[in-house]
């Protein structure tokens, strides 16, 4: 049985080709990115259904994660 690796926002933004297109592409300021990385943790609107960052970033990054794992990441 391998193990997955650790799942972080960091990474996955990385993925999705940086803080900038993900900020665009999201429609938010990249500064938003930021502070997502920085709090490693997205907003706590993405836990109460209201947006839907999580799905997006797994669509860009290309990543094979659950939505609801990339919503929780830094909140477990």
């Amino acid at each position: 049985m391998t193990k997955q690796p650790e799942l972080s926002l960091r990474k996955l933004i990385r993925r999705a080709g940086g803080t900038n297109r993900v900020a665009r592409e999201l429609g938010v300021s990249s500064g938003a990115v930021s502070q997502w990385i920085a709090a490693g943790c997205l907003p706590l609107t993405e836990v109460q259904e209201k947006t839907h960052y999580a799905k997006r970033l797994l669509e860009m990054s290309g990543a094979e994660a659950e939505e609801w794992d990339v919503r929780l990441i830094g909140r477990r």
